[in-house]
């Protein structure tokens, strides 16, 4: 992430700007869990095995589960 931050500031910082907005459950009206998992399919499209391990637990933390 060094290496990006380096490379690219601005898009690093659009992304966590785009990250925090995503991800307020004040704005919106899909609880936490539901958009973690929307992200794990996300992830899986893109290929990104940090990311969907990231979004994965992070959906578990907000209460997904596999009868969700």
């Amino acid at each position: 992430m060094r290496d990006l931050q380096d490379a690219a500031p601005e898009m690093v910082a659009a992304f966590f700007n785009f990250d925090k907005v995503v991800f307020n459950q004040d704005i919106g009206s899909l609880n936490l869990a539901t958009r973690e998992l929307i992200a794990v399919g996300i992830a899986v499209t893109t290929q990104c095995s940090y990311c969907i391990a990231d979004h994965a637990k992070r959906a578990v933390s907000a209460g997904a589960s596999s009868r969700m």
